[in-house]
């Protein structure tokens, strides 16, 4: 599976959009997510490289999904932003243009999908938060390679979990988009120990949304080999689950799960 961000920049209530030299049509700044490069990263970087802009991510506007894609990426993550520096200039080889647009005014020739992804700029959609995570152990290079650790190692499962990964998560971990620093204590402040039945209770339902997620991201990581871009993909889903779990609590009045 390939992965690619777009980046909607927004200054006083319009987008910056690029047209492209090989199409000649106008599209939202994004490429690809290089290897070890979260999804935020890539989409500081790919705006950098488009439009000579440093930009602040403020809002994960969505995922759009294209699995039969063959010429293209697979899945895209969309993110709002705002300018923060930088010059406004096109990168020679990939952009002849570069032009803020309002909702009324954005041109016909878009790149196809972008239609889509602009409007859910201009409607506000999304939410959420972003995550970067890192694999407290991560000795090997695949699946297998970590199931032969365990095989060998003597241990039960259960138990070689916690010898090599232990509860608590990583310090490098780090809230790259949405919510704030209270929220993000409260990520850390989640129980890191088992309680009586085993399970881990978050404090709101973006632990739960988060859970979800990073199985996801574990099997797709098995499906395509590539376990980094499965748990990047995962962490997305996850917080975008989260958020709706969230709200949804929120709304009904309720205490999020019991033990």
């Amino acid at each position: 599976m390939k992965v690619g961000v777009n980046v909607a920049i927004l200054k006083e209530g319009r987008v910056l959009l690029t047209r492209r030299k090989d199409f000649g049509v106008w599209c939202l700044p994004g490429g690809h997510v290089d290897q070890e490069e979260s999804l935020a990263q890539a989409a500081v970087r790919e705006a950098a490289e488009e439009t000579g802009l440093d930009v602040q991510l403020n809002r994960l506007v969505g995922l759009y999904s294209i699995p039969k894609a063959q010429a293209w990426v697979n899945l895209i993550v969309l993110f709002a932003a705002e300018p923060t520096g930088g010059e406004l200039r096109a990168q020679e080889d990939e952009v002849v243009e570069l032009g803020y647009f309002g909702q009324d005014d954005v041109p016909q020739a878009l790149l196809w999908g972008h239609r889509q992804r602009i409007r859910d700029v201009f409607s506000g959609c999304g939410g959420g938060q972003v995550w970067l995570q890192h694999a407290p152990y991560d000795p090997v290079d695949d699946r297998q390679a970590l199931y032969a650790l365990l095989e060998g190692s003597g241990l039960s499962g259960g138990a070689f979990y916690r010898r090599h990964f232990g509860w608590a998560d990583p310090d490098e971990d780090r809230l790259e988009v949405g919510g704030t620093e209270s929220i993000a204590r409260q990520r850390r402040g989640m129980n890191t120990e088992p309680n009586d039945k085993g399970s881990k209770r978050p404090g709101s339902m973006m632990g739960v949304g988060i859970a979800i997620g990073a199985g996801i991201g574990v099997a797709l990581g098995a499906a395509f080999d590539s376990l980094p871009i499965g748990i990047a993909v995962g962490v997305a889903v996850g917080v975008a689950i989260g958020a709706a779990l969230e709200q949804h609590r929120k709304q009904s009045g309720g205490d999020g799960p019991a033990e």
